[in-house]
């Protein structure tokens, strides 16, 4: 599988989670974090244990995604 393939599948797969749920992908942020965001005021629910996993198999991808050469976006997803 190419990387262009990869990329793809991976974004047709997180859409079809978010899909699942009633939820979609922003098309246009102006970062990673909401502007003026305090990590150490957060006070959103924890994950339950599909959305934790979810999450961790989303950030692998993200991962071999900046592998295969999208070093622009490596930066957030070490935010991430």
């Amino acid at each position: 599988i190419g990387s262009q393939d990869y990329v793809k599948e991976a974004v047709r797969v997180v859409k079809s989670w978010l899909d699942q749920r009633g939820m979609y992908l922003k098309t246009k942020t102006a970062g990673v974090l909401p502007s003026g965001y305090r990590p150490e005021l957060e006070s959103s629910e924890l994950l339950g244990q599909d959305e934790a996993l979810f999450y961790m198999q989303a950030i692998g991808i993200l991962r071999w995604i900046v592998k295969l050469g999208r070093v622009d976006i490596c930066g957030e997803v070490s935010m991430m």
